[in-house]
């Protein structure tokens, strides 16, 4: 991923907060994947854990957030003026739970620095990030407001959830294939499109991407899940928790289908954080908005990780347009699941337990 490039990118600073709020701001195309990879070595590092040591690192400025203020973007001052150190995502020395991020372009490369780890990043990326900041800088204050009962994924409490999180194992490869669904009927769609790539699953061709193979919204669906679920019917209606594990059992892996009347909380507490546990293990809930305090119906998404000591799970929310990734208390979760979809010949809506041949 590492594009020599003479374009300078003038400096600016940006807060921790701001910075996962921007990869994770659903950045469409061919390169979001390396966006997301970025998002998931940013989430592992604690609020209280230091930086790495970087030399004449200036200290992080407090300010109202990246977006509102573009005109940062273009600040004249000189990295050299800072004593900054090489390094275009160089991470800044910590002030209490904020660690400052520069944006810079030195040399040739762009790199995020954290706690000792260094990813080189595309210069094509680089740019497209700072093309989203100003064609969708009023992005955020689209999606709608989470209520008290949910914790953003992004907010302090919600990093910390991760960071003391040991059944995680989903996260990142989820996190590297993190979809945005295409319509407002595609989030069971969406769900087992990041799953399939996630599981390595061997995937049809796409056109625009040869020789490369993934899979898709659109190719995921053919023949084979059309008897099952009619695209005419899918456009309409979405899919129901036994439409899921259907379409997914098209496909060489093992997918159990769980309806909530028909399990306990602590059956599902336990199979679903000893999935995400596990390599090669994934969870996709259907559960009922509403009755998280959201707005408002059924909806279908994948967990990527489970906090023992809060008792929280973390939803990759599909429909990133309207709400980002949240921590949920495991009895919300399992109490809107276990709802009624007059969809699925009035069963309750629930979980499915996925996994490859191979990590079994």
């Amino acid at each position: 991923m590492h594009v020599r490039t003479g374009t300078p990118i003038a400096p600016t600073t940006f807060s921790r907060g701001e910075a996962l709020s921007l990869l994770s701001a659903g950045i469409a195309g061919p390169c979001c994947g390396e966006a997301n990879e970025m998002l998931a070595w940013l989430y592992l590092l604690p609020p209280s854990e230091p930086a790495s040591n970087e030399t004449g690192a200036e200290a992080p400025v407090d300010r109202p957030r990246l977006w509102l203020r573009l005109r940062s973007l273009f600040d004249p001052t000189p990295a050299s003026a800072s004593g900054a150190g090489c390094g275009a995502w160089a991470a800044c020395r910590q002030h209490r739970t904020r660690t400052c991020y520069r944006i810079d372009k030195l040399v040739y490369s762009s790199t995020l620095s954290l706690t000792g780890r260094r990813i080189i990043v595309s210069a094509r990326l680089y740019s497209l990030l700072l093309i989203f900041i100003l064609a969708a800088s009023g992005a955020f204050s689209e999606t709608l407001k989470l209520p008290d009962n949910l914790t953003g994924f992004s907010s302090p409490s919600g990093e910390g959830f991760l960071v003391e999180s040991t059944a995680k194992e989903a996260y990142f490869p989820l996190a590297s294939n993190f979809l945005t669904q295409k319509t407002q009927a595609y989030c069971g769609v969406a769900s087992i499109v990041m799953v399939l790539n996630a599981l390595n699953v061997p995937a049809p061709s796409v056109p625009e991407y040869e020789p490369y193979r993934t899979f898709t919204q659109d190719n995921v669906l053919n023949e084979h899940t059309e008897a099952i679920l009619p695209r005419q019917v899918l456009d309409k209606q979405g899919m129901t928790l036994d439409q899921i594990g259907a379409i997914l059992s098209t496909q060489p892996i093992k997918a159990e289908v769980r309806h909530a009347s028909d399990a306990s909380l602590e059956q599902f507490r336990t199979q679903a954080s000893s999935f995400l546990s596990k390599p090669g293990h994934f969870v996709i809930v259907n559960y009922l908005r509403k009755a998280i305090g959201q707005e408002k119906g059924g909806h279908i998404s994948p967990l990527a990780a489970y906090d023992e000591k809060a008792d929280r799970f973390l939803i990759l929310d599909v429909a990133r347009y309207k709400y980002p990734p949240v921590w949920v208390k495991t009895v919300d979760l399992f109490g809107a699941m276990n709802t009624v979809d007059s969809d699925n010949q009035n069963r309750t809506r629930g979980y499915v337990l996925i996994s490859s041949p191979s990590a079994e």
